[in-house]
């Protein structure tokens, strides 16, 4: 036995060598990494742009030169129960129209990798968490054209579309047939509409609807025309009246023809131009007072020329000075005088030729003296508004007052005062934080008085948003100078700066104007510094063809307003 053990020994020692010998071999093979199955593609992002919807992913991650291809699902369920569009690429991307998906119809996506000739597909999807809507080409309707009676509709580039349905709230639909013509000019004037009555408006090409879009026609409790006296249609207005104005130029003149104040005593009224284009609808203004509890103030499709009345001669003739104010807000039995206001509304506008500020609330006598609602700016375009940029004046002056917003919004503001909002009185304790939010704005050539010039709330508390907005040449008083464009150090403060462009914006010393600064934080990212060509006289704020500011917004769009970005 002991023998037998020996030679065994013996025989396993040569073989125990050519192992190890075996084992030290140089390896020269190294494989690449095979997964055992395609990994899960990631992060979803869908793009609806014009009548379109963009879809992107990121690739499975080692899947470079497998061959690997992706499933797209497309469900109106977020649980995917029925599946209403699919498709099968070998891209990360994917772009969609109507002639795949139904527009104005929201969808969920889910994405997984296929099998390959050498690997299994992913074990699973990765799927949007929140739908997206599949736009159209039919784009929405404009203040200036809408009417109480009519609408001009307008659509993108659509060569086979061929009837709009036009259906009122609780009515009868009726088909308008499109021409040629309508085709070639992207647009179909509608007529005889119901003042005051809510209409969808379907385009379509043949039997698929190619776009949609909701609209309202205005009421007016009473139509004026230039023979009528302003102060007298005002004073006879109830609260919460309409007036539509016809087409001309309307002078606030008392009995003496003498260029005057127009008074809103304790109730709120809208002017409204009829024909919808501001360009049409004129109004020489000295100043408007909203004076006392209830009064309010809406405007829609006008233009509004400040002057003061006095004449004085010129080289070229003879001219008027500009108006104190555009909107003053005061007490009714003093001007300091608590009152709890209705809100401002303006909407589709020009306002320009104002001497100090385009509203001034700082009359109270005490904090919270003032209070109002929202005040809403939109579409509008005001310039010369304290062109001077001098001092005591801002062109939103909301010191002392409690709102609950303003929204500055789709809007041009250039050639104006030394900051564009200012609210820095800390108001009263347990004061709900009140919202500034400026979105979709072109700003050119304002600030000084060494002012931080966007928003300026000082110890007072506000929560400020200021997203896809141009800003640039500030400031425009270079002895005085700026110090930057946010401001608020008060509790509750928040302050978020993202997609905007700021350019040849400096303080004093030179150097670039801050966003954020030592006593103040703000949130700033995804912002710009594009240079552009405006100086102090520009007018025309056209974005250049293929600038990058074209795609720069928070949706993959035009920044500033909208109406420079076509």
């Amino acid at each position: 036995m002991k023998i037998m053990k020996k030679y065994m020994i013996w025989l396993a020692a040569p073989l125990l060598c050519a192992l190890m010998l075996a084992s030290c071999k140089k390896n020269n093979d190294i494989g690449t990494l095979q997964p055992s199955r395609a990994f899960v593609p990631t992060t979803i992002v869908t793009t609806p742009t014009g009548a379109s919807v963009k879809i992107d992913w990121k690739a499975s991650l080692f899947s470079t030169g497998t061959g690997v291809t992706y499933t797209v699902d497309l469900s109106r369920n977020q649980n995917f129960s029925t599946i209403d569009y699919t498709k099968t690429t070998d891209a990360v991307t994917l772009t969609l129209t109507d002639e795949q998906l139904l527009v104005g119809q929201p969808y969920y996506v889910r994405i997984k990798a296929n099998a390959t000739a050498t690997t299994p597909g992913s074990n699973g999807y990765v799927v949007t968490t929140s739908s997206f809507t599949m736009p159209g080409v039919l784009q929405s309707v404009a203040n200036a054209d809408l009417s109480s009676k009519t609408v001009l509709l307008k659509w993108l580039t659509a060569p086979d579309v061929t009837k709009i349905t036009i259906t009122p709230t609780g009515g009868t639909a009726f088909d308008v047939v499109l021409t040629p013509g309508d085709v070639t000019a992207k647009s179909k004037l509608i007529t005889g509409l119901t003042p005051n009555t809510a209409y969808r408006a379907d385009i379509y090409a043949g039997t698929r609807v190619k776009g949609f879009t909701t609209f309202t026609t205005p009421l007016y409790n009473r139509e004026i025309t230039t023979a009528d006296n302003l102060i007298d249609v005002i004073n006879a207005a109830a609260n919460n009246d309409v007036i539509g104005l016809a087409d001309g130029t309307y002078e606030i003149k008392d009995a003496t023809a003498t260029v005057v104040n127009l008074t809103i005593l304790q109730k709120s009224i809208t002017l409204q131009g009829k024909s919808g284009d501001p360009a049409k609808v004129r109004i020489k203004f000295k100043q408007i007072d909203l004076k006392g509890t209830g009064a309010g103030f809406g405007a829609r499709s006008i233009t509004f020329e400040g002057t003061d009345g006095v004449v004085v001669a010129t080289p070229g003739g003879t001219s008027t000075g500009p108006a104190p104010y555009f909107l003053n807000l005061i007490g009714a039995g003093s001007d300091g005088e608590n009152s709890t206001f209705a809100n401002i509304n303006i909407d589709g506008c020009v306002v320009y030729n104002v001497l100090n500020a385009l509203l001034r609330g700082n009359r109270s006598t005490n904090v919270n003296g003032f209070v109002i609602g929202n005040i809403n700016i939109n579409n509008s375009v005001v310039y010369n508004v304290n062109a001077p940029a001098s001092a005591s004046f801002n062109t939103i002056e909301l010191s002392r007052v409690q709102f609950a917003q303003l929204n500055i919004t789709n809007s041009t503001f250039y050639e104006f005062g030394r900051a564009l909002v200012v609210a820095n009185t800390l108001l009263n304790s347990g004061t709900p934080v009140p919202v500034v939010k400026i979105d979709k704005c072109t700003f050119n050539s304002f600030g000084g008085n060494n002012m931080f010039v966007l928003v300026d709330a000082n110890t007072n508390f506000l929560n400020v948003t200021a997203t896809n907005n141009i800003i640039g040449n500030i400031p425009k008083v270079t002895a005085t100078g700026a110090q930057g464009l946010l401001r608020g150090t008060g509790p509750g403060s928040t302050f978020t700066f993202t997609n905007n462009n700021l350019f040849n914006a400096v303080t004093t010393t030179g150097a670039v104007l801050p966003v954020n600064t030592s006593a103040t934080s703000v949130n700033a990212t995804a912002n710009t510094a594009v240079a552009l060509s405006w100086t102090a006289a520009t007018t025309d704020f056209t974005l250049p063809a293929g600038s990058p500011l074209r795609t720069a917004s928070t949706t993959g769009g035009a920044i500033g307003d909208p109406r420079w970005a076509k």
